[in-house]
């Protein structure tokens, strides 16, 4: 089994101090363009032969699932399946495969 990340659970109280809530993030495009140019500068260092999908595309999978209360990565995963169709629709979301 493999190890619990609590990062997820520190990103999720942090969003939760700021009053950072879904509704707050959906519809507001000025602020998940400023996340997606921000997301874009992080350095990828994972080898291109493990690369599946864009780094900016799973920091802002990330960004929206957390406020919806996805604490462990397995829920951030379903919460992506789940929202599959609104992120492709929504281009300022980063959601790029």
């Amino acid at each position: 089994m493999s190890k619990r990340s609590t990062k997820p659970e520190v990103l999720h109280g942090l969003f939760e101090e700021n009053n950072i809530h879904p509704n707050l993030i959906e519809g507001n495009d000025a602020l998940m363009d400023a996340v997606k140019e921000n997301a874009k500068t992080v350095k990828d260092y994972r080898h291109p032969s493990y690369i599946r999908h864009p780094l900016v595309s799973i920091i802002m999978i990330v960004f929206f699932a957390v406020p919806a209360n996805a604490d462990e990565w397995a829920e951030i995963e379903t919460f992506a399946k789940k929202k599959e169709k609104w992120l492709w629709e929504h281009p300022s979301s980063g959601y790029i495969l």
